[in-house]
């Protein structure tokens, strides 16, 4: 946990205050989290993509797999990658949830929800990784 302590001053009294800043797993690896991360963001900036962007099915399955054993997931897409780091990268991580929601099986806002889908879908005809795997295949 990460915590701002302060005081709190009522009815003459000061009181001591702990307010919760951030919240990780103890498990996490935070140099491979900004590592990771400094990768997506470079081709969000650049456009420069790398292959360890690219979300394979399996990468894709571990995912999907995990929103729907917990009924979607309520925190950010950062916190959901903690939870996966063992199993995924951050941008591949980024790019299945971005593919999902174009496909319509989910919904990201604060929070990740579940879509029941009418039909299969297929992720690789979503516009985000037709996108992503051409800009691989172009470097």
């Amino acid at each position: 946990l990460a915590v701002r302590i302060g005081k709190n001053y009522y009815n003459g009294k000061t009181y001591l205050s702990v307010h919760i800043v951030d919240v990780r797993l103890s498990s996490s690896d935070e140099e491979k989290y900004f590592s990771e991360k400094s990768i997506y963001e470079l081709y969000l900036s650049t456009g420069k993509a790398d292959k360890s962007l690219y979300p394979e099915r399996e990468d894709c399955s571990v995912v999907y797999k995990y929103l729907k054993q917990n009924g979607g997931y309520n925190y950010t897409a950062s916190d959901l990658y903690f939870r996966l780091q063992s199993s995924i990268t951050y941008g591949k991580l980024m790019f299945a949830l971005k593919a999902f929601n174009q496909a319509g099986l989910i919904n990201i806002q604060k929070k990740i929800t579940l879509n029941q889908p009418k039909q299969k879908v297929d992720l690789e005809s979503t516009d985000i990784l037709k996108t992503l795997k051409g800009r691989i295949e172009s470097e």
